[in-house]
């Protein structure tokens, strides 16, 4: 029997904690990352007698954003992994890069999202062209355009820019967002974004964010918000209307896929991609081999519109610099752990996991007031995949000087789990179709 529990149900806590059987409990904590994205700690082996047992925390995707620094929009930041926690697993992503500060302020991602508004549309007479993730970036994205979209200065230009195009079909200045699962994810938006506690506190909603309730409900809810002047709004399109109709009437599109390999955004690159004085604005990481990467390193014939990059100013995931900070730090607490915290690294690629196993180290040695103390880092590989939380040991592999060779019989719990799991699976298909 399959039994779901809505970890996020009860509004009185801020952080929602999950007791499966004596002894064992999950505790999940707001991440940065995107809206719906968590950290999450395992305590096991606790009692009475031992109230504390052991425990390991789950970084997942660690966010951007910091108490010390909210500047992208919608999201509060990450919480930190409890003080006295013996072990953490985190990610990588960003091991041995830090973000160049201008890339860390809200002001200076407006700024530069409103330079291209004005080189391109103002200026050039051209379109700006947004691929965009269709979960929490496309969101942003919507956000940041009202912010600038509001002022009174950008109203007037707009105002301006409209009456100068004598003998133009251009009546409007529209912002398109054309997404079927954006569409999908701004309703979700609407709901959990604005959620509260009881306390009356917001549970995700960036308490920066200077955007009201009502409008962040026009956005996402209602998919549609007209300035009070009338010649200026945003629509969100269902990904299925016709993009050619939006392409001549529009002045700027947010389109999936991120990447531009699929979506809306094929269209819009098809129909204003090779007019140079349109913009195409890259708002996240492009894989090798993606339309998007050669797109931004100039490597798509058919793409003559410029080219910026805002990923910097958008990324999701926190730098090198984000990373030490989110494990070292115990806002305040004191660590009663005295043995230290046992970091795993995963969750990149080797140089990043290896580059920030140094930095973690070298932080580590120089023993800074208030940090957490690190008893060790352990860089996770396929030589190293077993670890036993309950003794602190590496599981070996047998060798000629007669260690334990654990690894078959953590094969076979394997398989039994992998048979378990498809069990659930099948019994839970079979009760949706009854």
């Amino acid at each position: 029997k399959v039994r779901f529990i809505c970890v996020d149900a009860d509004d009185s806590k801020i952080i929602s904690r999950v007791s499966l059987e004596n002894g064992l409990r999950v505790t999940f904590s707001r991440s940065g990352h995107i809206l719906g994205s968590c950290g999450i700690t395992v305590n096991w082996g606790f009692s009475e007698e031992d109230p504390k047992g052991k425990s390991i925390h789950f970084s997942g995707d660690v966010g951007s954003n910091f108490e010390s620094n909210c500047y992208l929009p919608l999201l509060k930041h990450n919480h930190l992994p409890f003080p006295d926690v013996d072990y953490i697993l985190t990610e990588s992503t960003y091991g041995g890069r830090i973000r160049d500060e201008k890339y860390k302020s809200s002001k200076n991602r407006l700024d530069a999202l409103r330079e291209l508004i004005d080189e391109t549309v103002f200026k050039n007479n051209g379109k700006l062209i947004i691929p965009s993730f269709s979960i929490h970036r496309t969101q942003e994205i919507m956000v940041d355009l009202y912010c600038i979209l509001s002022e009174e200065g950008m109203r007037e230009r707009i105002k301006n820019h409209i009456g100068s195009m004598h003998g133009s079909d251009l009546k409007n200045f529209a912002v398109y967002v054309n997404s079927t699962m954006g569409c999908k994810a701004n309703s979700l938006f609407a709901k959990e974004l604005l959620s509260k506690l009881d306390s009356g506190k917001y549970k995700y909603k960036n308490n920066l964010l200077p955007v009201d309730d009502s409008i962040l409900m026009r956005l996402f809810e209602d998919g549609f918000y007209k300035f009070n002047d009338n010649n200026c709004f945003i629509k969100v399109m269902d990904g299925k209307s016709k993009i050619e109709t939006s392409a001549v009437n529009g002045s700027v599109f947010i389109a999936s896929s991120g990447m531009c390999d699929a979506g809306a955004i094929t269209g819009y690159l098809k129909l204003l991609g090779d007019n140079p004085n349109n913009t195409i604005v890259i708002t996240g990481y492009q894989s090798r081999g993606s339309r998007g990467f050669k797109i931004l390193n100039g490597d798509d014939p058919e793409v003559k519109a410029r080219v910026a990059d805002m990923s910097g100013y958008y990324s999701a995931h926190a730098d090198e610099s984000g990373l030490l900070d989110y494990i070292f730090s115990l806002d305040g607490y004191e660590q009663k752990n005295k043995n230290g915290t046992t970091v795993f690294i995963n969750h990149g690629t080797d140089e990043s996991k290896n580059a920030l196993s140094l930095s973690l180290r070298s932080r580590a040695d120089g023993n800074k007031d208030g940090d957490r103390k690190i008893n060790d880092v352990v860089v996770l590989s396929e030589k190293n995949n077993y670890f036993d939380l309950n003794s602190g040991d590496m599981i070996c592999v047998a060798s000629r000087d007669g260690s334990i060779d654990h690894m078959e019989s953590l094969s076979l719990l394997h398989d039994k789990i992998d048979k378990l799991t498809e069990l659930d699976e099948s019994l839970l298909v079979g009760k949706r179709q009854s």
